[in-house]
């Protein structure tokens, strides 16, 4: 195990305490009722819980932040001739990049024409045939998806992995994501 991973594990079981500890009651119930009973006094409780709620905050904050840091596509800044080198396998290196792809190169407003001149020709699209291609995304004005293969990288690596493209109707870039099929 790397230290990345037990780091991860040991975040994860920080959040789980801290929501165990409410879950089961020990937060809630058991602090308000010994308050009641006077066997706690008030500001002791007002501790307790504050301590129960920053340590499941604490997990779960450390946890997204590790989750993004061991994301595998955020593994190396984009590089548009290493981009159009790569192979289209599962260990394509294209998976590597994209989230600084997306974070820093794909903008909303750039044009189709630039997005393949940086890209290279999708490896498949989809076009509006009359039904929304993308729902509950905010992208209803989406004509076209471009569609990039990135590898088996996320999960277990038995699914690819996609780098989607948004065009809308005159051509300009909507939005852009990463998914698993």
């Amino acid at each position: 195990m790397t230290p990345d991973q037990l780091l991860a594990a040991l975040l994860y079981l920080l959040m789980l305490a801290g929501l165990g500890i409410s879950i089961l009651g020990f937060g809630g119930t058991w602090i308000f009722g010994a308050v009641k009973r006077r066997a706690l006094p008030e500001r002791s409780s007002l501790l307790v819980g504050a301590i129960i709620v920053g340590v499941f905050a604490l997990g779960a904050v450390g946890a997204g932040w590790l989750q993004l840091r061991l994301s595998p596509f955020h593994r190396a800044p984009f590089q548009q001739q290493r981009w159009l080198e790569a192979r289209t396998d599962r260990d394509s290196l294209r998976g590597r990049m994209a989230g600084s792809l997306v974070r820093r190169h794909l903008k909303k407003g750039m044009k189709r024409e630039a997005v393949v001149r940086l890209l290279g020709p999708p490896d498949g699209r989809e076009q509006y045939r009359g039904r929304p291609l993308v729902e509950g995304r905010g992208y209803e004005r989406t004509r076209e998806i471009l569609r990039y293969y990135l590898g088996d990288w996320s999960g277990m690596r038995l699914d690819g992995d996609y780098l989607d493209i948004a065009i809308d109707g005159s051509g300009q870039l909507i939005g852009a994501w990463i998914w698993q099929s």
